[in-house]
């Protein structure tokens, strides 16, 4: 994370944050989404936000955790 000017402990701590919000927020989705049976927008939610993330990332110098968390 040269961009950020990040240790090596510290974007290992930013990369491992998708992971776990991901452990705890699976089941939760889906839970939603085998309520809801509208897997296709879920999906396709899932990826506009995915791709908003990346954007930020790539393209601005805003904090690491904030598009990790989104």
């Amino acid at each position: 994370m040269y961009k950020y000017g990040l240790s090596s402990a510290k974007a290992n701590s930013v990369s491992s944050i998708a992971f776990i919000i991901s452990a705890f927020a699976s089941p939760m989705f889906g839970f939603v989404v085998d309520k809801t049976g509208r897997n296709i927008m879920w999906v396709g939610l899932a990826c506009l936000v995915t791709m908003g993330a990346h954007a930020i990332m790539a393209f601005t110098f805003i904090n690491p955790y904030i598009p990790m968390v989104r």
